[in-house]
Formats: structure tokens, C-alpha cells, sequence
């Protein structure tokens, strides 16, 4: 299954521009709904009343309408799902879409029933890496095993080679990095940054 985010905000104009900043750029424009694009990935901006944060997928994947997983997360149907195209953000590596579980063992089994497979991790390491043919991979958490802010849905930018100066480039863009960790680095200096866009959704920039 393909997978894309929708984001509920309460304010369309200064979400575009938070995504804009990191180097998204717009697909289609709406009314009350603005998609974008970038490192192979697909976002809806959404301020439409009746709409939630959650996944989005497109309705030939084999699903009818609306459903959630076993810990809420809501997956929205689109008619039409677009090609990703070329656009690279700022933000490093995309490594892919991530979520945050209380029952590693359940949600393993719900997503491989959605098509994806493990990976990489394990049950007994407290994260499990699932790839799909059809999109990005996705990375299950165990509820508390990460040490820093999470939202569901969220992304991640993982082993950017390059993390200091991808950090330094988002100062510049007045974007807040609302999490900035140490306790990855031996020299307990800041190499690894959460910003939460507005959802709110998580970007992990993590250089390991």
C-alpha cells in the first residue's frame, strides 16, 4: 500500500509556508487543501472541518473508505494519488514514514496485512523497519523507546552524512527546531534535531 500524510491545520497559508521553507513544493492547490511534494514522499495540507491527521492512500489499494490501526492512526482514501516527481527538501536522507505503537506485535500484524514487510528490527529490539513496493517505508516504534518528542504520524531524515550542515541550513529558515538532542553524541553537542510542523507532525533528523 501507498502511503502519503494529511495534516488537519487550523491555518492553511502559514502551514504551506512551514513546508515550503524545507523545500516542499506544491502539487495542487485548493480551496481548503494544498498538496505537496518532496523526496519521494506525498503531504495534504488539509483545514477542511470534517478532516483529520493521519495517512492517506490511494482507493485502487484495495480498501473503501476510511479505517484506522490498532493505536488510531486514521488512513483517508484519495481518488488520485500523485507521482512524487523530483523535488528534495532540505531535510537530508528521507529514510520514511514512522509511528510510535503500544503493541509492537499487533501493529506488525496489521501492517504486514496492508501489504508491507519486515525489514530490518525486531520485536525484541523494540522497532521494526517495513518496506512496500508501492511508497515508503515505514518504522514502528515501541510506545516509549525513543528518547524525544513523538507525533503519528511522523517522518524521518536518517543517516544524513552531511547532519551539522543540514542543521545549520534549517536555522537559517527561521524554522524552529523544537527538539535539539545530545544524548546521540559522545561529544555531547547537537547533532540531532526534531522539528514538529504544524498537525502536528514530527521530522527526526537524526544523523544515526
Amino acid at each position: 500500500m501507498k502511503l502519503g500524510i494529511q495534516l488537519r491545520v487550523t491555518d492553511l497559508t502559514t502551514a504551506q509556508s512551514y513546508f515550503e521553507r524545507l523545500g516542499f513544493h506544491i502539487h495542487a492547490q485548493m480551496e481548503d487543501t494544498v498538496c505537496l511534494m518532496a523526496d519521494g514522499w506525498v503531504l495534504w495540507l488539509t483545514i477542511e472541518a470534517k478532516k483529520r491527521t493521519g495517512f492517506v492512500y490511494a482507493l485502487m489499494d484495495g480498501q473503501s473508505g476510511p479505517f484506522q490501526d490498532p493505536d488510531g492512526v486514521k488512513f483517508f482514501p484519495v481518488d488520485h494519488f500523485p507521482e512524487e516527481g523530483t523535488q528534495v527538501s532540505i531535510c537530508g536522507n528521507f529514510a520514511g514514514l514512522s509511528l510510535e505503537v503500544m503493541d509492537l506485535k499487533e501493529s506488525l500484524r496489521f501492517y504486514e496485512a496492508l501489504g508491507f514487510l519486515p525489514d530490518s528490527g525486531g520485536v525484541e529490539k523494540g522497532w521494526i523497519s517495513m518496506k512496500t513496493d508501492s511508497g515508503p517505508d515505514l518504522a514502528l516504534m515501541s510506545a516509549g523507546a525513543c528518547p524525544h518528542i513523538f507525533h503519528n504520524p511522523s517522518v524521518s531524515y536518517f543517516k544524513g552524512k552531511e547532519n551539522m550542515k543540514i542543521i545549520e541550513r534549517l536555522r537559517k529558515t527561521g524554522v524552529k527546531l523544537d527538539e535539539e538532542l545530545t544524548i546521540f553524541s559522545p561529544d555531547h553537542i547537537v547533532d540531532n534535531v526534531v522539528l514538529v510542523a504544524p498537525g502536528p507532525m514530527c521530522f527526526f533528523i537524526f544523523s544515526d
